[in-house]
């Protein structure tokens, strides 16, 4: 008798320990949903202080994209017309020995840099 409550009582003592796991697990997936929730509310309040710092974020992000591709427009640009002030390096096939050892497009990118300014 004794061993069929003892395997009685480990029973019990198994489903409320599967019981507590499924009860933890379930309240972190409520916590993780309250958070993206959460979230996704701060990221799409334009009024509010996560919205507003968001779009800042953003807007500062885009600034310095466009100022790095300035920077480099302007370095491209810079050895372009270095490459344009040197003496051409002698041809070494048929292709460059036509254009007069230069190519054909640096000469039409500084053109166009050129009409630009």
């Amino acid at each position: 008798m004794e061993k069929s409550e003892e395997a009685k009582k480990e029973k019990e003592q198994r489903e409320v320990d599967r019981d507590k796991e499924e009860t933890a697990e379930e309240d972190e997936d409520t916590k993780r949903k309250e958070k993206r929730k959460e979230g996704e509310e701060r990221r799409g309040d334009t009024t509010g202080r996560g919205g507003e710092l968001r779009q800042n974020e953003m807007e500062e992000e885009k600034r310095r994209r466009r100022e790095k591709h300035e920077e480099s427009q302007l370095v491209q640009s810079f050895r372009l017309f270095r490459c344009e002030d040197t003496p051409p390096p002698p041809p070494t096939n048929q292709s460059e020995s036509s254009t007069g050892g230069r190519r054909p497009q640096t000469s039409v990118l500084l053109h166009i840099l050129m009409l630009s300014i």
